[in-house]
């Protein structure tokens, strides 16, 4: 039976039991985990990383223009090479490089003379340029939040281009194409983590060799990657 003195103690233990409960968890939570067997290592995050970046395509002799760089990558369970970790990649690159070029013909200066060049028009040429190349990427830490990389793949290229001549005595001639190629990639660079979620990436060194197409080029990129 419950009496008015009684009362107040209960509500007392009640009060007592709930401040376990909750501390309980807590109390858990904290007690450390047990180290790793021995000849084993802690496998990184397997969390997805997206970056976006931008830089010149240098196409060569084909023209040149700003590129948009997206790159998905998240970690691999292996370590093919000690020291460094693996990721794998999806880069996609995107360009819409061109030219303008005057015309020119060889003619001889006079019947029988040698020959000489005369620009008799202009020559305009435009493309957008897609590169999709599944990439592998060993990357090493040097410090905290500090690390080296070096990336290599194959995937594939497509372009669009078209090729506007105007020609004195000809007029204007358009030839349009589509290609598709194969795409070899090898980059190197660093990163740097702002933060836990936030990762500056530089590409000093990017080059696509694309087989089958006029595309390859040089392209080196700055950007952002964010954890996902």
């Amino acid at each position: 039976m419950i009496t008015p003195r009684s009362a107040p103690r209960g509500a007392l233990v009640l009060l007592a039991l709930a401040a376990q409960l909750w501390t309980a968890p807590a109390l858990a939570a904290e007690v450390p985990l047990p180290p790793p067997p021995p000849g084993t290592r802690l496998l990184p995050s397997r969390a997805a990383w997206l970056a976006v970046s931008t830089g010149p395509f240098a196409a060569m002799d084909q023209g040149s223009s700003a590129a948009l760089t997206l790159d998905y990558g998240f970690a691999s369970s292996r370590q093919p090479v000690q020291g460094a970790d693996l990721e794998w990649h999806l880069v996609v690159v995107g360009a819409a490089p061109g030219y303008d070029a005057a015309l020119v013909i060889a003619t001889p200066a006079f019947p029988g003379g040698p020959a000489v060049p005369t620009v008799v028009g202009a020559s305009k040429r435009s493309a957008w340029v897609v590169q999709a190349v599944p990439t592998a990427r060993l990357r090493r830490v040097l410090a905290p939040g500090f690390a080296i990389f070096a990336d290599g793949g194959l995937g594939l290229g497509l372009a669009w281009d078209e090729t506007v001549d105007d020609e004195a005595f000809v007029g204007r001639t358009t030839t349009s194409r589509a290609t598709v190629g194969l795409v070899a990639r090898l980059a190197a660079g660093v990163a740097w983590d702002a933060t836990e979620r936030l990762r500056v990436v530089f590409h000093p060194f990017a080059i696509s060799a694309e087989l089958g197409s006029d595309w390859s080029a040089f392209t080196p990129s700055l950007g952002l990657a964010f954890r996902l």
